[in-house]
């Protein structure tokens, strides 16, 4: 699809990267399988790594455990941290720590309050601190990170009541479709919207509001007529999810 989208005369300008009709063999072959152009990509392919170097993982966990957790979140929210890729791996850290520990906590309703209050504090103060001086503080974002996790955990059967509740509920087996489609898509829109009706404040901010949910409602049809007549393309495309 991407491939055929490029393929289209002077749509350069809507694709960061370059055309996949300019690569070589191996250039295709590495933009597919190792640094593709859908960014949420990556993250598949990080779990691969990740796959390997698993029985490292249980190792730590089993042998150090819990301060090991404690002293890469410190140095994961204090930015000493070798790369953004390994992002993933201290999460994955923290998981597997709770799956081979199961450490069980009752967190009464008062918890619930102080950790979505928080969240909504700290990315109030961290959006505020950027707009207005243009300041971008990592440390801000990567607490709110946590806190938000916990909030939204916490406010778990409060948020399924709600979606059992409204019809966003028909779209959920299409969430891991979506998840692999939206980009490039969503971003080759917000340029073609942005191209068309200029950079204006109203149209960056309808840009921003409008075009995540024509690319999910794109989605959602794709992965429903893929369902219906191509399943087992569909199947691939999701990995069988």
């Amino acid at each position: 699809m991407l491939y055929a989208m490029q393929a289209i005369p002077r749509t350069n300008a809507f694709f960061a990267n370059r055309p996949l009709r300019e690569c070589g063999a191996l250039d295709v072959v590495r933009t597919l399988l190792i640094n593709p152009v859908p960014y949420q990509l990556w993250f598949l392919r990080d779990l691969y790594v990740f796959a390997v170097v698993a029985p490292l993982v249980y190792c730590l966990i089993v042998y150090i455990g819990l301060p090991l957790l404690v002293i890469l979140g410190v140095l994961w929210i204090s930015d000493i941290w070798p790369s953004a890729r390994l992002d993933g791996l201290f999460f994955l850290l923290i998981g597997s720590w709770l799956a081979l520990r199961q450490p069980t906590y009752r967190f009464s309703d008062i918890y619930v309050i102080i950790f979505s209050l928080c969240w909504l504090l700290i990315v109030t103060v961290n959006t505020s601190i950027s707009v207005i001086w243009g300041i971008q503080c990592g440390a801000l974002l990567k607490i709110a990170i946590p806190v938000g996790l916990m909030a939204f955990w916490l406010n778990t059967d409060a948020l399924r009541r709600i979606v059992d509740a409204c019809r966003v509920r028909a779209i959920v087996p299409y969430t891991f479709f979506l998840y692999a489609f939206h980009e490039p898509w969503l971003t080759a829109s917000k340029k073609l919207w942005l191209k068309s009706l200029g950079q204006s404040s109203w149209s960056v901010l309808l840009a921003y509001l409008l075009c995540p949910i024509v690319v999910m409602a794109v989605g959602c049809l794709v992965a429903a007529l893929l369902q219906a007549h191509a399943k087992r393309l569909y199947l691939v495309f999701t990995g069988g999810r």
